[in-house]
């Protein structure tokens, strides 16, 4: 019996240490286990494998961890081996402990960089040392190629924008690593850099301007195209002029009053008050034919005399149309009159 205790005492003590041992086994060679609660696991987020950079564009490592304290990003030049650590940021924790899953960035500037392959090593981090697990991928850095040119896609040039408009400012390149953009005050001739944006793998750059603060006048937005070695290769602009916000189109007939009444040959004078517009044009119906005609403005703004001899008896209404810069109508006013049978 005292042999029996002894012998299970012995299985059971052998159990765990084999199973402690695997444990260790499976955490030296990276492979399916748990540290704590949080499953082990690595993943580059971006850039993908195999996606290309042009050079002079900025890439930022991302990485996702589970199980590790850290991460140490390594970017390696195939063509030279020079290999470059790069500085890994949390950028989110989803727990509170150190194993917690984390996101790290790292950014990675292919300024001076030479067109070829590089390979991103990414291996977590247990304590102070770093473990078997990591992963890889690899990237290409290619010459912008083309002839160095940019086009602005907007603002388009002339643009007119109201004081508090935010402008979007967008263009396409070639030849370019790099775009800087600027807006002139065509008046005092200062200049004030804005950001820039860059969508990685398009050749848009992107940026704002909140005329917000901008004096009523004239300014040139900028963009300048600049190499990997920072030499300026190209420059374009448009023109835009902040104006003061237009009046309410308003439109209203002052003469002939409703329900005048005119005897057919005498001429009816017609004046118009209108703001927010830049031409009035004067119509007359027949409303019992709806027949409509223009009625001849004078050259004096906002008046017309309707000459009435071949007109017929009956109910007409004399409308004022107001119409903008780029002929949309935006106002109209009307009035009714009778046009009576002459005297016998």
């Amino acid at each position: 019996m005292a042999t029996t205790c002894r012998l299970g005492r012995f299985s059971l003590a052998f159990t765990m240490v084999m199973l402690a041992v695997t444990g260790f086994a499976g955490v030296s060679h990276g492979t399916g286990f748990i540290v704590g609660q949080h499953t082990i696991a690595l993943d580059i987020v971006t850039p993908k494998d195999k996606a290309a950079f042009k050079a002079g564009e900025r890439v930022y490592v991302t990485v996702k961890s589970s199980g590790f304290t850290g991460v140490k990003i390594v970017a390696n030049d195939a063509a030279t081996g020079k290999e470059e650590e790069l500085k890994a940021a949390l950028a989110k924790s989803e727990g509170s402990g150190s194993l917690a899953p984390k996101i790290w960035n790292a950014p990675w500037s292919t300024a001076g960089k030479k067109p070829g392959t590089y390979t991103f090593t990414v291996t977590g981090l247990g304590g102070s040392k770093a473990t078997p697990v990591a992963k890889s991928v690899t990237v290409s850095i290619i010459q912008p190629s083309g002839p160095a040119k940019i086009t602005f896609k907007e603002p388009a040039s002339g643009r007119q924008v109201k004081p508090g408009e935010t402008v979007n400012v967008a263009v396409n390149v070639t030849g370019i690593s790099k775009v800087e953009f600027c807006v002139k005050d065509l008046q005092t001739g200062s200049e004030k850099l804005r950001a820039s944006a860059h969508a990685a793998g398009t050749d848009e750059y992107t940026s704002s301007w909140p005329a917000d603060a901008a004096a009523k006048g004239s300014y040139r937005i900028i963009a300048r195209g600049f190499g990997t070695d920072g030499k300026k290769l190209a420059e374009e602009s448009v023109t835009v002029a902040v104006v003061e916000p237009a009046a309410p189109a308003q439109i209203k007939i002052t003469a002939p009053s409703e329900g005048a009444q005119f005897q057919i040959g005498s001429p009816v004078a017609i004046a118009a008050q209108a703001s927010g517009i830049t031409k009035v044009r004067f119509l007359g119906r027949h409303l019992q034919t709806g027949a409509t005609f223009i009625i001849p403005d004078l050259p004096r703004q906002n008046m017309a005399v309707w000459d009435t001899h071949h007109m017929r008896q009956g109910a007409y209404r004399i409308l004022a149309q107001g119409f903008n810069a780029d002929g949309k109508l935006n106002a109209e006013a009307s009035v009714t009159i009778t046009i009576t049978a002459g005297r016998k």
